[in-house]
């Protein structure tokens, strides 16, 4: 038996969820043993590193991450477009997304991130194919 939610409690509750997943997201620390080097963005008040790594899932999945390092002096918040990530950091923490895909072959690609300030910046990230083609149309309507 699947549970279910009525429609008035799902329009608040997900939401709900979502905004405190944002919220608590970022706040997990660890490593990010990034498959290349991490892309060094000082940018004055916002000095921070992204990074992507892959793992082998089960199943025929793949585990994609992607990270954001806070090496600055201040809090930020940061929109990666594609693949996904919204949320907001502290100084020394990093944020390590997951995204699991299921039977995938990785692709690297530039996304577009934005960072408490414009203008936005590109990062490179590895994903999907279909991941690439997004962060490619999001890139080209940024100009």
């Amino acid at each position: 038996m699947n549970p279910t939610f009525s429609r008035p409690f799902g329009r608040i509750f997900v939401p709900f969820l979502l905004t405190i997943g944002a919220w608590v997201g970022p706040a997990s620390a660890g490593g990010c043993p990034a498959s290349s080097a991490m892309q060094d963005h000082p940018q004055g008040n916002y000095d921070f590193k992204t990074g992507s790594y892959e793992e082998t899932g089960q199943n025929g999945y793949r585990n994609f991450h992607t990270c954001v390092l806070d090496y600055g002096k201040s809090d930020f918040r940061v929109i990666w477009y594609v693949p996904g990530m919204d949320g907001w950091l502290v100084p020394g923490k990093l944020w390590d997304y997951p995204r699991k895909r299921h039977d995938v072959v990785q692709q690297y690609a530039d996304g577009c991130l934005s960072y408490s300030v414009d203008p936005p910046l590109k990062a490179q990230f590895s994903g999907t194919m279909g991941e690439k083609q997004l962060a490619s149309n999001v890139l080209g309507s940024t100009g």
